[in-house]
C-alpha cells in the first residue's frame, strides 16, 4: 500500500491565490462604490445645470439609454415610393463618433450625412447598418440584361421599368434599354445593392511582371490591401479603388498595365499635370510594354475617339481602361467615356464624392468598389495626417502678411496654392519663385525641382511629391470640399519618417471667407485631421 504526501508548496501558493482574490474582490467593491458615487455626482451636476438654464427637469433614468445610443438618426432625402436616400445623424461633439460624411458643425453638435453608398466605403458603423435597408433580393447587370431571381421578376420590372425594354421569355432575365445600362446600375446601387456580375480576368490576357515592372519596388508585397484589390479585380474585371491619397492607387494600377497584354488607355483626370505624371511613371516600364499604353485627359475626346477607331479598324480591342480621378466621370461632359469598349476597367480616386450627389454613378462607371475609411490607414501607419492651421484675419491684405511670415520660416519643401492667376503671378515675382499654372510647360518637373513653388489649381489633383513638407493655401475655389480634400491629399504622399515633424497644411482665410466658404474645412474634420483655428496676425 502506497501513500502520497501533499507538497506544502502547493498549499502555500493556494493560500496566496485565495488572499489575492479576496484583495481584488475588495478593490472591485470599492471601485463600484466610487463609480456609483461619480454617477450620482454627474447626474446631480447635469440636473443643476439644466435647472439653471431653465430647461425642463433632468430625468436621469434616460441617461443609460443615451449612453447606449448617443445620436439621433432621421430621414433627410426621400426618393421614389418613399425610399429614404439620405439620412442625417446628429451627435453631441463630446461623443467620439464618425460616420459617412460630415455635413455641418455647430458649437455643440456634429451633423453627419449617410447614404447607401457609404456602406461600400466602410464608413457606416456596424450598429447603424441595419438602419439602411437594401433590396430584398440579389440583382445583377450582365451584357445588356437584368438578372434577378425568377420570383422577383415582376417586382424588379415595376421598380426599374424606366430602364427596361422587355422580357426575354426566360424567367428572371429582362432586357435593358440601349444606353440605359449605366443609369440602371446607378439606381440599383442607390437601392443598396452592388449589381456587378463577376467577369474574371482571362488568364490568356496575363503575362509575368517585367523586370522593370513598377510594382516590383521594395515593399510592394507587404501592402495587404493592394493584394486584396488584386483579388477583387481578378474576380470582377472592373473595380473602383477609393483608398486615401498616398496609399499607392496609381502604383497598383500601373502594375496592371505591366501585367496585362494588349492596348491600355489611361484617362488622367482633367489636367495635363496629371498626364505628365502618368507618362513619367510609364518610363519605368520596358519600351515594348510602354508603347501599349495611351495617356489622355478627359477633354481629349477627339484623340480618344481617333485611337478607338484605329484599333477597331486593326481588329484590336482595348484590354484595360483606367479612369484616374474618376469622381469627374458622372459629369454630363464626360459620361460618353462609359461607351468605350474595354475588356477591363479600373477607377481611381481618393475622394469618391460629388457636390451634385451622384456618387452612385462613380461606382457604376468604374466597377466593384474597393475602399476603406481613412482611419484604418492612419491607425495602421500607412499614412499620417498633416497638422492643419487655419489662419483667420479681418482683411485680405493680412493674408499676404501671414504668407510673408511663413516664408521666413524653415518650411521644407513647400507648395503655395493660389487660384487667382494675377495674384499667383505677383507672389511668384515678389519672392523670386516659379509659378506653375495652365500655360506652364513641364509642370511636374518644375514642382519637383523647386524647394518652394507657387501653383494654381492645376496641381490640385494627382500630383505625387513624396518629400513635400508644407502646403499653403492663400486663395481657393469657394466652399469646395472636394478641392480642399484633394489639396490635403498632396501631403498624404509624403513618406512617413519618425525623425521628421508632421507635415503642416496652412489655410489663410478672412473672417468673411470663413462665414461664406467655411464648409470646405469640414473635409479636415471629416477625415480626422487636427485643426487649429488661429485668429488675428
Amino acid at each position: 500500500m502506497s501513500s502520497q504526501v501533499a507538497d506544502p508548496e502547493i498549499f502555500r501558493r493556494l493560500d496566496e491565490v485565495t488572499k489575492l482574490y479576496g484583495e481584488t474582490n475588495n478593490k472591485l467593491v470599492e471601485l463600484t462604490k466610487i463609480l456609483d458615487t461619480r454617477r450620482v455626482d454627474l447626474e446631480g451636476a447635469i440636473k443643476d445645470k439644466t435647472e439653471a438654464l431653465k430647461w425642463s427637469s433632468f430625468q436621469p433614468q434616460y441617461l443609460r439609454d443615451f449612453i447606449e445610443e448617443p445620436y439621433v438618426v432621421e430621414p433627410f432625402r426621400i426618393g421614389k415610393a418613399g425610399k429614404v436616400l439620405e439620412w442625417r445623424i446628429y451627435v453631441p461633439k463630446f461623443v467620439r463618433f464618425s460616420a459617412g460624411r460630415l455635413e455641418r458643425v455647430t458649437s455643440s453638435y456634429n451633423v453627419f450625412s449617410i447614404t447607401q453608398y457609404h456602406r461600400f466605403f466602410g464608413d457606416v458603423p456596424e450598429e447603424l447598418k441595419d438602419r439602411f435597408p437594401e433590396l430584398p433580393y440579389d440583382v445583377k447587370v450582365h451584357d445588356g440584361l437584368l438578372v434577378v431571381p425568377a420570383e422577383f421578376q415582376e417586382e424588379a420590372w415595376s421598380r426599374f421599368k424606366e430602364h427596361l425594354q422587355g422580357r426575354t421569355g426566360t424567367p428572371g432575365i429582362i432586357r435593358i434599354k440601349p444606353k440605359d445600362e449605366w443609369s440602371l446600375i446607378a439606381q440599383i446601387i442607390e437601392e443598396g445593392r452592388l449589381p456587378f456580375e463577376p467577369k474574371p480576368v482571362d488568364p490568356v490576357d496575363l503575362r509575368p511582371r517585367s523586370v522593370e515592372g513598377f510594382a516590383l519596388q521594395e515593399g510592394w508585397e507587404e501592402r495587404d490591401y493592394q493584394l486584396d484589390a488584386d483579388r477583387v479585380f481578378m474576380e470582377y474585371g472592373a473595380i473602383g479603388v477609393y483608398w486615401p491619397f498616398g496609399t499607392g492607387k496609381s502604383q497598383w494600377a500601373t502594375d496592371w498595365l505591366d501585367r496585362l497584354k494588349g492596348h491600355k488607355v489611361i484617362i488622367a483626370g482633367k489636367d495635363s499635370t496629371l498626364r505628365e505624371q502618368w507618362v513619367d511613371r510609364l518610363l519605368k516600364m520596358p519600351p515594348d510594354r510602354r508603347s501599349e499604353c495611351h495617356v489622355f485627359i478627359l477633354q481629349n475626346r477627339e484623340k480618344i475617339e481617333e485611337l478607338v477607331k484605329r484599333l477597331r479598324k486593326e481588329g484590336k480591342q482595348i484590354t484595360l481602361i483606367i479612369f484616374d480621378e474618376c469622381h469627374h466621370l458622372p459629369a454630363p461632359t464626360f459620361m460618353w467615356l462609359s461607351t468605350i469598349d474595354a475588356k477591363y476597367r479600373i477607377g481611381l480616386t481618393g475622394s469618391p464624392y460629388r457636390e451634385d450627389g451622384h456618387i452612385e454613378y462613380i461606382m457604376a462607371l468604374t466597377g466593384m468598389p474597393h475602399g476603406f475609411a481613412w482611419t484604418r490607414f492612419v491607425t495602421s501607419g500607412v499614412i499620417s495626417l498633416a497638422q492643419v492651421q487655419v489662419h483667420v484675419v479681418k482683411e485680405w491684405r493680412q493674408k499676404l502678411a501671414i504668407l510673408d511670415d511663413l516664408l521666413k520660416r524653415d518650411l521644407g519643401k513647400t507648395m503655395i496654392f493660389c487660384d487667382s492667376l494675377d495674384l499667383g503671378d505677383k507672389i511668384a515675382k515678389k519672392y523670386g519663385l516659379e509659378w506653375v499654372h495652365g500655360e506652364t510647360k513641364s509642370r511636374l518637373e518644375i514642382i519637383r525641382r523647386n524647394e518652394v513653388v507657387v501653383v494654381s489649381r492645376v496641381a490640385d489633383e494627382g500630383i505625387s511629391v513624396s518629400e513635400l513638407d508644407t502646403l499653403i493655401e492663400i486663395d481657393f475655389m469657394g466652399g469646395s470640399r472636394a478641392q480642399e480634400m484633394q489639396r490635403a491629399g498632396r501631403l498624404s504622399h509624403r513618406a512617413i519618417q519618425p525623425d521628421k515633424e508632421p507635415a503642416v497644411h496652412h489655410v489663410l482665410m478672412t473672417e468673411e471667407e470663413v462665414d461664406k466658404y467655411g464648409k470646405r474645412l469640414l473635409s479636415f474634420y471629416d477625415k480626422g485631421f487636427k485643426v487649429d483655428m488661429l485668429y488675428g496676425i
